[in-house]
């Protein structure tokens, strides 16, 4: 990159949180622009692994509900009915599934459900 300046640096780094160059082993400006940073070891977070506890597996939740809509195929991939999903829905307190603009299943077999219109009483505007 031509003129690229040590202030352009330091604000690459702060947009990755670093605010200390000396928190950095290496950083390179890649072609596309982009930073890429690693920091030295005693400046990176500690990680389940490095204090060797065990982890659940964490894999991609399944859209089973999309735009009010049944995946019907995804419910029979996970060998699951439409009676114990709107059992499930019941239990958050939805009875029409044209209610739901998205639910999905993650690895733990919890169900996240995000409505059309959420009750949310206590927004504020700033």
């Amino acid at each position: 990159m031509p003129n690229y300046q040590i202030e352009d640096l330091r604000a690459q780094l702060r947009d990755k949180g670093i605010f200390r160059m000396a928190d950095v082993e290496f950083a390179i400006l890649e072609t596309s622009g982009q930073l890429s940073v690693l920091k030295k070891s005693q400046q990176q977070p500690v990680t389940r692994n490095d204090l060797n506890l065990q982890t659940n597996y964490e894999g991609l939740s399944r859209k089973i509900i999309f735009e009010g809509k049944i995946m019907k195929d995804k419910l029979r991939e996970l060998n699951l009915t439409e009676k114990w999903l709107k059992d499930e829905l019941k239990k958050q307190g939805i009875t029409d599934i044209k209610d739901v603009m998205y639910a999905a299943l993650d690895t733990q077999g919890n169900l996240f459900v995000d409505k059309y219109h959420d009750e949310t009483d206590n927004i504020k505007d700033f």
